[in-house]
């Protein structure tokens, strides 16, 4: 039996392709975390991605008081943010009420903007949760935040649960703090 020449180059192409899906099968791929995260001594490897330890965050809230996250003993919310951003208007207000209720510290982490320009817009909306600035965008960047609103839910173990682009409804940020 022979083959054309297109024949054998599709049926090489085709053999070379299944004997690289058995390598790759074989080694497997690596983790994300590999190439997105950092060793952080006592919590081992660190990345913005789910299940891996969350990213450390001590940052100065608006008003003056620190926060450092994750928090032991409790889900925290962290959510990327801008003043223009028409999603994250319709967002913070649900992430407000969690936050009052008490059903998870929310840290709301504004995207390089000015701090006057940002206690305004929280004022003009009267939204009190906790704020930090990151106007070079360094939390940003610790995060390979990829655009917002992007919340972030740090289980009580300080493990990325979940992870959402873009706005969540109340129902769905709610569900997410659910054991």
């Amino acid at each position: 039996m022979r083959f054309s020449a297109k024949a054998s180059r599709v049926l090489g192409a085709a053999v070379l392709m299944l004997v690289a899906a058995l390598i790759l099968a074989a080694a497997g791929l690596p983790k994300r975390s590999d190439y997105t995260g950092t060793y952080t001594e006592g919590l081992g490897r660190v990345a913005p991605e789910i299940n891996a330890f969350a990213p450390p965050i001590n940052a100065r809230l608006l008003g003056g008081s620190t926060v450092a996250v994750p928090s032991p003993h409790s889900i925290v919310l962290i959510n990327f943010w801008a003043t223009w951003c028409a999603p994250c208007e319709a967002e913070l207000p649900i992430l407000q009420a969690l936050h009052n209720e008490g059903e998870a510290f929310v840290l709301a982490v504004n995207m390089g903007e000015p701090s006057d320009q940002v206690e305004r817009w929280l004022s003009e909306r009267a939204l009190t949760l906790p704020v930090t600035l990151d106007p070079d965008l360094v939390i940003t960047r610790l995060y390979h935040v990829r655009g917002q609103p992007s919340t972030y839910v740090v289980r009580p173990d300080g493990r990325i649960g979940h992870i959402v682009f873009g706005a969540a409804s109340e129902a769905t940020l709610r569900s997410l703090l659910q054991p």
